[in-house]
């Protein structure tokens, strides 16, 4: 299936966020989710298809922080190639028989770029082009670049990324001031992330529907092309110790039917969104 040709065609329903799901399942402290590709892999074919039932036609493979800087810091670099790759297999299997896409997720390294950190350009270059390229040979659909906050290292990652040939989506992660922590703002998001060759520009993470309502606003004033929206099901809240998102499923629906109305072309959730949410929204939306 081609992704670029669907969304012309209708909006998608992307999934939810797979961090707090994989920590209910047992995720433990400091433990890595993306080797749970290889490790637990009925677990995370199972969440995949749990977000399908509800709903979903787009799912991301559990491969967010699988790049070689990340994975070094808990002695997993040598596991790479295969972390990426079962990730994209095991969402393969869970969408199998189903017209559902499967695509990419690809993150920020974990570590700022020169000057605010010692990262330098190019090896931000080779660290994103290795798990790209991991990626797309393993079979995928196209890529979510998401939930950066740095222009300049989303630049880099869209730009690897988009040298497979492959569809690209670029998000970034906003505040409710309506910039990333690093101070991006939409309408400069968007100039440049297209100019690195996204095929598809929005925005993830950060803040709930409400507060991302307007910044995606503001992302469709300035590009003409399709569109992403993936809120958190609320701003996060510690509740006895443990990080909760309060959104009830009717309010992420509710926002889900707005942002359809506003042309927005792949309407997903983040952080905190559950199936239940994603079942939800479904509904609204497909009716």
């Amino acid at each position: 299936m081609d992704l670029l040709a669907a969304l012309a065609e209708n909006f998608i329903i992307g999934d939810g966020g797979y961090g707090a799901v994989i920590l209910a399942r047992g995720l433990g402290t400091g433990e890595c989710e993306e080797l749970w590709n290889l490790t637990h892999p009925q677990e995370i074919e199972q969440i995949h298809r749990h977000f399908i039932s509800a709903g979903s036609e787009l799912i991301q493979t559990n491969t967010f922080k699988a790049n070689r800087f990340f994975l070094a810091r808990l002695g997993l670099a040598d596991k790479l190639e295969s972390i990426n790759r079962a990730g994209v297999e095991v969402a393969r299997r869970a969408a199998e028989g189903k017209k559902t896409f499967v695509v990419a997720s690809v993150g920020p390294i974990g570590e700022l770029l020169e000057p605010y950190g010692e990262l330098t350009r190019d090896q931000a270059r080779a660290l994103f082009t290795e798990q790209t390229e991991a990626l797309a040979r393993a079979g995928i659909d196209g890529f979510f670049v998401e939930t950066f906050v740095s222009l300049e290292e989303a630049e880099i990652a869209v730009a690897a990324a988009k040298k497979t040939g492959l569809p690209v989506a670029a998000s970034m992660a906003y505040q409710a001031s309506g910039a990333t922590v690093m101070g991006v703002k939409p309408e400069q998001a968007v100039s440049h992330l297209a100019a690195a060759g996204a095929d598809i520009v929005g925005a993830n993470c950060g803040v709930g529907p409400a507060e991302l309502f307007p910044i995606v606003e503001e992302i469709k004033r300035h590009f003409s092309g399709p569109t992403l929206a993936q809120p958190n099901a609320g701003m996060p809240q510690l509740v006895g110790g443990k990080t909760v998102f309060p959104e009830t499923p009717e309010t992420m629906a509710a926002y889900a039917l707005r942002f359809r109305d506003l042309g927005v072309n792949i309407i997903g959730g983040c952080c905190g969104a559950r199936p239940e949410h994603i079942r939800a929204m479904a509904s609204a939306l497909r009716g």
